[in-house]
């Protein structure tokens, strides 16, 4: 019994802790899947890469108060059309296509979503030659409210503005409390 009532005490104290924690991050602005890039597409003003792209396996969050969290495995070069309408050579199917940072992006539109639209990077963080990276950082600048938020993944670090390899899809619905990006609703 003795044992118990110092037990309690220490419990209680974990309590406030736990959700502490669980309302530090709020509700998400954007919780999604990454896909690859398609060239000769342009998402708000931003070129995709001269290659066609796919994931193998990415999500992406983003939370009100600019945590961005992206897991990405399998960023790579596929067979298809380049840009210029010829085919992906062989040699670079399957690759990251000499990639070796990359840095995400989140743009907000503007009222419903339109013009201006705003662009919020993260630094850079290095892509291994399977296609594989994660960010995991804190933002500042996030417009309040971020209407109709996409998230790019861009070739570079934030100064070089590089085109984009993989991104959200832009008619997916965003947010939510959880982390199961599995059910997404159109719009």
């Amino acid at each position: 019994m003795r044992s118990f009532i110092f037990a309690l005490p220490a419990f209680l104290l974990l309590v406030p802790a736990s959700i502490v924690h669980s309302s530090d991050s709020g509700q998400k602005l954007l919780n999604a899947r990454l896909e690859g890039s398609t060239p000769n597409v342009t998402i708000r003003g931003v070129a995709a890469g001269g290659a066609p792209w796919v994931v193998q396996e990415g999500k992406a969050s983003v939370d009100q108060s600019g945590r961005i969290r992206v897991r990405v495995r399998g960023l790579l070069i596929t067979a298809g059309t380049l840009a210029s309408g010829d085919p992906v050579p062989a040699n670079l199917v399957g690759t990251n296509g000499g990639a070796t940072v990359v840095h995400a992006a989140l743009t907000c539109g503007g009222p419903g979503g339109g013009v201006p639209f705003t662009f919020t990077p993260t630094n850079f963080v290095e892509i291994d030659d399977r296609g594989n990276f994660v960010i995991d950082e804190r933002v500042q600048g996030i417009p309040n409210p971020c209407d109709r938020p996409i998230l790019l993944i861009r070739v570079g670090d934030s100064t070089m503005r590089g085109v984009y390899i993989a991104a959200t899809d832009p008619f997916v619905s965003k947010g939510g409390n959880d982390d199961d990006q599995g059910d997404q609703n159109e719009q």
